[in-house]
């Protein structure tokens, strides 16, 4: 072959810019999409709201709380005392107290009511201490409505299941459990009684 020739053809290809074929379109995405199916909205329970299960459409709580102990800072007790929650903190049980005097425990929920920009006067709501105090709050306030349960996830089970038992709606921190077993008992004794157990996690989000 002519040695010139196919230099200039060589020279040419180098400069020349080349045409590169498409990739293949993956399997599947060159077809119309499906059409949607329609969700049948039987299939799903419907949870009853407040207005369908209270006898006024906006009802008042009554709420007692739950303490491990008074260095605890929670920033959802806050909203109890805002006028729009419409709920009414009433009653505080501290399972360890600081102190087993009267005074001294009224004193360190009066601080801890502070700490967590509560603004309930601690002389209006009563005051508990221990597992004794909390078995007498569920038994003896029998205008409580529900119980914020502020204690740690892995030991809150048996306060909760307390709670829903002596037919009080239940808050808790997130998560309800760690164990699904356990998870699945307290939602159980909840639709026993027709209660709710609510995480916290909804006044944060």
């Amino acid at each position: 072959p002519n040695t010139n020739t196919l230099n200039d053809t060589i020279r040419m290809s180098s400069i020349m810019p080349t045409t590169a074929s498409p990739p293949p379109m993956p399997l599947g995405l060159d077809e119309p999409p499906p059409a949607c199916k329609k969700t049948n909205k039987k299939l799903y329970a419907k949870m009853p709201s407040w207005r369908e299960i209270s006898s006024s459409s906006e009802p008042d709580f009554n709420v007692a709380i739950l303490l491990d102990d008074v260095h605890v800072k929670d920033r959802h007790v806050s909203a109890m005392s805002k006028p729009a929650s419409r709920s009414y903190l009433t009653s505080i049980v501290v399972l360890n107290p600081c102190s087993n005097d009267e005074k001294e425990v009224r004193e360190s929920v009066r601080e801890w009511l502070k700490m967590n920009q509560t603004d309930v006067d601690v002389d209006d709501i009563v005051i508990g201490k221990g597992k004794e105090g909390y078995e007498e709050m569920l038994k003896e306030q029998s205008d409580i409505d529900a119980v914020y349960v502020v204690l740690s996830p892995s030991y809150q089970r048996d306060f909760i299941l307390q709670a829903l038992n002596a037919k009080k709606h239940v808050l808790v921190n997130d998560p309800i459990s760690t164990v699904l077993p356990e998870y699945m008992e307290t939602l159980e004794c909840a639709k026993k009684y027709g209660k709710f157990i609510q995480s916290s996690t909804m006044f944060v989000h």
